[in-house]
């Protein structure tokens, strides 16, 4: 006959936000998946599954916050081109400024517009918005 392991209280709200401090502390620190499931083991009595979720919800909040300050660091990059845009602009340095104005559009993904010597325009489409504009264009042709 199996014998049933003993049951441990269910930790409290407090008690999981602690673990998920901990463990992610320990994720900054460079610490390994062994060492934090024997230090939850060791610590806190917990079991291996129970440590590896808590590892999941530290490693999903570092990613979270990776996330934002990509979108915090995107937007400043964006800034400060726009601030070097204008001051070229200013000094009359309209090549630079030109390449400048290419990167922005590059990196906001902005539409961007070619003359050529010939006096044509060419306009350039993000994939994306290529494949809406095609899936658009077909939909009007199907409906005629």
């Amino acid at each position: 006959m199996k014998q049933r392991k003993k049951q441990r209280p269910k930790a409290t709200k407090a008690e999981q936000i602690k673990y998920v401090e901990t463990i992610y502390a320990m994720l900054q620190k460079g610490f390994v998946t062994n060492d934090i499931l024997r230090y939850a083991a060791e610590h806190w009595d917990m079991s291996t599954r129970s440590g590896q979720d808590y590892l999941g919800r530290a490693r999903a909040k570092m990613a979270e916050i990776v996330e934002e300050d990509m979108k915090h660091e995107y937007h400043l990059a964006v800034e400060q081109l726009k601030k070097d845009y204008y001051e070229a602009k200013e000094r009359k340095d309209f090549k630079l400024a030109s390449i400048i104005r290419k990167e922005i559009n590059e990196v906001t993904g902005i539409k961007k517009f070619n003359l050529n010597i010939t006096g044509e325009i060419n306009v350039k489409l993000s994939p994306e918005e290529r494949q809406r504009k095609i899936a658009e264009y077909e939909r009007k042709r199907e409906k005629k």
